[in-house]
């Protein structure tokens, strides 16, 4: 990611008190962020023009498909960006897929220097 550039997330997550949170966080860091709550919103999102540098989704979704199924699209359309999926009840399918796996429950700051980091962006310090 060119330096300087705001990173651009998209949080796929349909309980809306944890898409909030997270959301809310990474803002706080600096970065510019998306929220849907169904894998249906995040690929109209990105179908209509949207951008995204990295895309943080729950496995386990409302909607038809589940966050595995939109990292798997996701991947067929742009092969190059970064995902990661997140669940409290991980299969071995969600775990281990060309994406990275965070369970539930995280320390959201430690995820959100991870994503940072994966982008090559140097971590700010919380805007409070």
């Amino acid at each position: 990611m060119p330096l300087g550039e705001t990173p651009r997330i998209l949080v796929v997550e349909d309980e809306v008190l944890l898409r909030c949170l997270v959301a809310d966080e990474l803002r706080e860091f600096g970065c510019d962020v998306t929220e849907v709550g169904c894998a249906e919103d995040a690929l109209a999102y990105l179908e209509a023009g949207g951008q995204a540098d990295l895309v943080f989704s729950d496995v386990r979704l409302s909607g038809r498909a589940s966050g595995v199924e939109l990292a798997r699209e996701l991947r067929r359309i742009d092969g190059g960006l970064p995902i990661f999926l997140t669940s409290a009840t991980a299969t071995s399918e969600d775990a281990n897929g060309d994406w990275r796996f965070v369970p539930k429950p995280y320390n959201i700051p430690h995820v959100i220097r991870m994503m940072l980091d994966v982008l090559g962006v140097q971590p700010l310090e919380r805007r409070a």
